[in-house]
């Protein structure tokens, strides 16, 4: 990646990080997917909101998404979105305070190594965290083309394809049975919350 045209539509100043949530607030969330990520553990807090801010940056940053050299087969169905540290860091200290870098740095790797279902038969990362030399102001979040209908959110899903980082707008999503379903045929480990829910849900209907 080299630094010239690219870095500078980046957004990175967290005012204008602001700036872009304020045109439209809220965080947009695919309930259902986030269950398969398992965070039943004694840092289970500091993960879920760890993700949820995740998921306010990448349903509103669109200039920090590039496109992959599809011809490496590592990258291949991949692109990243570039996480501003200074920024990032700003709106997860409001909730975790004092919440360094390295802490950051180590939560989302943690959270990256979760293996998710997207489509049947495709089981993924759920990201890949990364830093891309010239772009240390940044975390790489590499992410597989599957995964962009559950965290990058349906707004921006067009503003991708448009892009052409990827390259159609994905219209199924799987339901949390087949979620479910999928796990247990992978030999994947479903969690609690994922299995109690949808347990409830076939009992309801």
């Amino acid at each position: 990646m080299r630094k010239s045209k690219l870095h500078e539509r980046l957004v990175l100043d967290p005012k204008k990080v602001k700036e872009e949530f304020d045109r439209s607030p809220g965080l947009e969330k695919h309930v259902d997917f986030g269950l398969q990520i398992d965070i039943d553990h004694r840092n289970g807090r500091s993960q879920a909101i760890l993700y949820d801010f995740l998921l306010m940056f990448l349903s509103h940053l669109y200039f920090n998404y590039v496109p992959l050299n599809q011809s490496k087969e590592e990258l291949k169905d991949k692109f990243v979105f570039l996480l501003p540290k200074k920024a990032f860091r700003e709106y997860v200290n409001q909730t975790l305070k004092s919440y360094r870098y390295s802490d950051i740095e180590k939560g989302l790797l943690a959270l990256g190594r979760n293996m998710v279902v997207t489509e049947p038969g495709t089981i993924v990362p759920l990201f890949t965290p990364t830093i891309f030399k010239g772009f240390e102001d940044f975390w790489g979040i590499i992410i597989h083309q599957t995964t962009a209908p559950y965290i990058c959110g349906p707004v921006m899903m067009v503003m991708l394809n448009m892009q052409r980082i990827i390259p159609y707008i994905p219209t199924n999503t799987l339901s949390l049975e087949q979620m479910v379903e999928e796990r247990e045929k992978a030999g994947l480990n479903v969690p609690m919350m994922m299995n109690i829910i949808n347990h409830s849900t076939f009992v309801m209907e």
